[in-house]
C-alpha cells in the first residue's frame, strides 16, 4: 500500500508500506527552514493499487519557531469561508503571529497589484461581495507586516463554479415545482369545465 502526504493541499511525498495493519502508527520527519514559520495543513491518503482507501482529517501544524525566526511575522487563512447573505457575500478568516507585535494583515486578489487592510491583528477577517471573484476559482493572497518585516504569504481559492452550480439546483427545482402547480390548475379547471 502507498502512502501520500499533502501540505497545504499539494503533494508532498509518498512511501509505500509493506504489511499495512489498522492501528498502526507512522511516523515522518520534514525539515523545514528558517523561511518557512507559520501554519501549514496536513492530510494523507492511503491507496492500494492506486484506489483511494481512507483520506485522514485535515491536522493543521504550527511551525514557530521562539524567539521569531529571522523576526519575521507569519499569516495562517483558514481553509473555509463563511458565505453570508443567501451567499451574495463571503468572510474569509485567520491569524497572524509575531514576537513583538502586528501592524497589520492586507489581502489580494492574485494578480493584482494593490494591497488592501483587512480588519484586526493576529485575529483578523474580511467580508467580500460576491463581486469580487473574477471567473471560476479565485486565490486571494494574505500577508502581515510587523513595523519592519512582511510575513509569509499564505492565500485562500474560492471555487465560484460549486456556486453557480447550487443556483443552478435551486432554479430547476423552482421550476419543476412551478410547473407542477400549472398542471394542477389545469386539471382543477378541466373538471370544473366538465
Amino acid at each position: 500500500m502507498d502512502v501520500y502526504y499533502y501540505i497545504n493541499d499539494i503533494f508532498a511525498y509518498y512511501r509505500t508500506i509493506d504489511n499495512l495493519s489498522p492501528g498502526m502508527k507512522e511516523t515522518l520527519t520534514f525539515g523545514f527552514s528558517g523561511d518557512e514559520i507559520g501554519m501549514y495543513r496536513l492530510q494523507f491518503e492511503v491507496l492500494d493499487d492506486w484506489v483511494v482507501l481512507q483520506t485522514s482529517d485535515l491536522i493543521e501544524i504550527e511551525i514557530n519557531r521562539s524567539p521569531n525566526c529571522k523576526g519575521r511575522p507569519y499569516v495562517y487563512v483558514r481553509p473555509t469561508v463563511t458565505w453570508l447573505d443567501s451567499k451574495t457575500k463571503f468572510l474569509i478568516s485567520g491569524t497572524a503571529s509575531d514576537s513583538r507585535h502586528i501592524e497589520y494583515v492586507e489581502y489580494r486578489r492574485m494578480g493584482d497589484d494593490l494591497w488592501k487592510s483587512v480588519q484586526g491583528f493576529e485575529n483578523w477577517s474580511i467580508i467580500l461581495n460576491m463581486s469580487e471573484l473574477s471567473g471560476e476559482k479565485t486565490i486571494f493572497q494574505f500577508r502581515a507586516f510587523d513595523g519592519e518585516f512582511y510575513s509569509n504569504i499564505d492565500s485562500i481559492t474560492i471555487d465560484n463554479s460549486e456556486e453557480d452550480d447550487s443556483f443552478l439546483q435551486e432554479f430547476g427545482l423552482v421550476s419543476m415545482l412551478g410547473a407542477i402547480f400549472c398542471v394542477i390548475i389545469f386539471h382543477t379547471r378541466r373538471r370544473s369545465d366538465r
